[in-house]
């Protein structure tokens, strides 16, 4: 998956004027890894143990896996502001992931990053896209609900979240 075009994202800002920001969406590569790294040094530790439940992180989980794709949502600086990675579980199933620049939350970045993996995994041919997310994270599970996850077990910590897709799910949401 190439650049796959742009999405606007809003949000309200403190003056309650709205702040639309022009996102671009880009496969990740290996020879990302430096923009990676400079995207994670710009990552809160609560923020990076809501997304992988730990604070032990490596730098292979940006980039893609050989079962998966990892894209970033751009600002029109180029800097990642979000990282999606997608791991295909069986043909039918793909477990998904994302993160969102600390200082660029809560301003529609991970819905879009969410809306791109809905559409890209509909044009894969996948059924559903499931995600695991801690109890404790209410605004990822409030995103993931409105936009068609619902939740279907926990171990306690971990909440299993899952979306039916199809083809034109994606094109529906975000």
């Amino acid at each position: 998956m190439a650049d796959n075009g742009t999405a606007a994202a809003e949000t309200d800002a403190p003056t309650s004027a709205l702040i639309r920001e022009l996102l671009s969406f880009k496969e990740l590569r290996p020879c990302d890894e430096e923009a990676c790294r400079v995207f994670f040094g710009r990552l809160d530790v609560c923020d990076i143990r809501m997304r992988f439940a730990s604070l032990h992180f490596s730098m292979r989980l940006f980039l893609p896996s050989p079962r998966g794709i990892a894209f970033a949502a751009l600002d029109a600086a180029e800097e990642i502001v979000g990282v999606a990675n997608l791991v295909h579980l069986d043909r039918h199933i793909a477990e998904i992931a994302l993160i969102v620049r600390s200082d660029r939350q809560r301003r529609g970045i991970g819905r879009q990053l969410l809306a791109q993996a809905l559409r890209w995994a509909g044009d894969q041919g996948f059924s559903h896209l499931l995600g695991y997310v801690l109890r404790e994270n209410q605004r990822m599970r409030a995103l993931a609900r409105t936009m068609g996850f619902r939740s279907v077990g926990t171990d306690g910590l971990l909440i299993e979240m899952r979306c039916p897709i199809s083809r034109t799910t994606g094109k529906e949401r975000g």
